[in-house]
């Protein structure tokens, strides 16, 4: 699965990789929980043009009665969200990116933190699923959700899932793809290698989502 993760990236910097504005209001994260405002990059239908959205962290569809206390989704198999009620639509006409750096795992049975990223700490981006709600205020919240496969075998040690990661060359591909098939995202879900990716164990700093700063993602021995 994928429960926090990190974009310490600025402002400038994001907007030079995406090719878009600087985005409002942004400070580099170090730990980004559920719950939180996060951000990511959507299409216009129409045109096709990237743009910036902040999302809640935790994915509830718009036909869900806010009365039943809906439980918001983090993450999602990225395997059945084509098919199930829940992720279906979002599957097929919602589709976002989750800008990050690195993403963190807690060893099972063991509690140790450890922050996965490529092997430069360049940035990538999860697949995610985008859905527009609105709160009692009548202010549009929208909220979003992580796709997870089967870990690779950089992962598989300390976690058997792991978010689906983006290279910039899929972006577009996943963003704007008109008739999204179980078949061919298969392929494009599977891409990132385990030889791309480097890990470290943390502090337990991270255990709190109230923490957001750099020793949340520095190495400890």
């Amino acid at each position: 699965m994928c429960g926090r993760f990190s974009l310490r990236f600025t402002a400038k910097q994001l907007a030079d990789i995406f090719s878009l504005e600087e985005p409002e209001d942004w400070t580099p994260r170090f730990n980004i929980a559920p719950s939180q405002i996060v951000l990511g990059v959507t299409a216009e239908p129409r045109t096709n043009k990237l743009k910036w959205v902040k999302f809640h962290w935790g994915f509830v569809p718009s036909w869900v009665n806010p009365n039943t206390k809906p439980k918001p989704m983090i993450n999602a198999r990225a395997e059945t969200a084509h098919f199930k009620p829940y992720f279906k639509n979002a599957f097929q006409k919602r589709r976002c990116l989750i800008p990050a750096d690195g993403f963190f795992e807690w060893k099972k049975n063991v509690g140790k933190a450890f922050w996965f990223s490529r092997n430069d700490e360049q940035i990538f981006a999860f697949a995610g699923l985008w859905e527009g709600l609105f709160n009692v205020n009548q202010k549009n919240d929208g909220t979003c959700v992580i796709l997870t496969i089967s870990a690779n075998q950089a992962v598989k040690p300390i976690h058997d899932r792991m978010p689906v990661i983006l290279e910039k060359e899929y972006w577009l591909e996943w963003l704007l793809s008109k008739d999204p098939t179980p078949e061919h995202y298969e392929s494009l879900f599977s891409r990132f290698e385990a030889e791309k990716m480097a890990l470290r164990r943390v502090s337990s700093l991270v255990n709190s989502s109230r923490t957001d700063c750099p020793d949340c993602v520095a190495p400890i021995s």
